[in-house]
């Protein structure tokens, strides 16, 4: 599918904030509300939007992140699928994807503690341990969401990224009307207010009243949408780099660097592993290895080294994953 500038626009416009009426955006990008519908349509139609999804902060719910990352040993296709398998349908997983470099596959786990976590490895270990030659292990401690500049081809920005996750030492209680707002909005950003309400047996008026009370609590932190960059004719990379000796106010200007380059997408700040990584989408490995050389000519002074991670399918999507009774 083709897109234009237009196409661009509402995908960009959505990206920040997929929960915005279509007339919001059309006085954005100069089209008339059903124009957008249909394109928006088309966009899901054409499978270059796969998900429209809600950022939720479940480290207020009392939840950590589990970044892992596997290299296997000695598997054959059938085991290989049994263990995509056992992962995908694992309900407290919500992010997986087939990986190309130093790792095979890469997930997140949405742990309730430490002890879930390694009551949840152990079994996995016991499982399929036979078939891991390494492993890396992170919890994440912040996400940062850049603006999708790269779809307006521009490095400028008026829009503010946003922290997509961020590790907080609250844990507030939810019912479970809370609950089952955050798992429909998790899967589909866009649902109506109406049809929420059916699901779950409030009135319109409730539902608005609770997602405003979750957006204020910073449990929703945002709307937006997942894309197929392939489709896009991009490459996704993730740019893993560690640090030698630096000063707060050099780590910030790497930071600033990377919120407005076009192509970054996430900054990612864990705890274990490396110390920060890039998500990038980008138009091919050479315009990749240009952004790797202008990133050592600006801060080789702080970077110790850089390791690359190419993703190249994505099986699970979901920023809430969790099982509602």
């Amino acid at each position: 599918m083709y897109l234009d500038l237009k196409d661009r626009k509402i995908l960009y416009e959505l990206d920040l904030n997929s929960r915005q009426p279509n007339v919001a955006i059309g006085k954005k990008v100069f089209l008339s509300k059903d124009s957008v519908s249909y394109r928006i349509n088309k966009l899901i139609e054409n499978k270059i939007i796969t998900g429209l999804i809600t950022r939720i902060n479940a480290t207020k719910l009392g939840y950590s992140f589990y970044n892992v990352f596997l290299k296997y040993q000695n598997i054959d296709l059938v085991v290989e699928n049994e263990l995509v398998k056992f992962i995908l349908t694992h309900n407290q997983i919500g992010w997986v994807v087939n990986v190309l470099g130093n790792w095979d596959l890469v997930f997140v786990y949405w742990a309730e503690s430490e002890e879930d976590f390694f009551n949840f490895w152990h079994t996995f270990i016991s499982k399929f341990g036979t078939y891991i030659y390494d492993k890396e292990i992170s919890t994440f401690y912040q996400e940062i969401a850049c603006p999708k500049l790269f779809l307006l081809n521009k490095n400028i920005c008026n829009e503010k990224e946003f922290v997509v996750l961020n590790k907080s030492n609250d844990k507030l209680r939810l019912d479970k009307k809370d609950l089952s707002i955050l798992s429909l909005l998790a899967v589909n950003s866009r649902i109506t207010t109406v049809e929420i309400a059916k699901k779950i047996k409030l009135t319109p008026k409730s539902v608005i009243y609770r997602i405003n009370n979750l957006e204020k609590k910073e449990i929703i932190l945002g709307y937006s949408i997942s894309i197929d960059y392939k489709k896009l004719n991009y490459d996704y990379y993730k740019l893993e780099i560690n640090f030698k000796n630096y000063s707060s106010e050099l780590y910030e200007k790497f930071i600033n660097f990377c919120k407005y380059n076009q192509n970054i997408i996430y900054i990612d700040k864990s705890i274990g592993g490396n110390d920060i990584k890039l998500n990038i989408y980008i138009e091919n490995k050479l315009k990749y290895k240009e952004l790797l050389n202008i990133i050592k000519q600006k801060f080789s002074y702080i970077i110790k080294n850089m390791e690359t991670v190419q993703y190249f399918d994505e099986l699970k999507h979901n920023l809430f994953p969790i099982k509602v009774d």
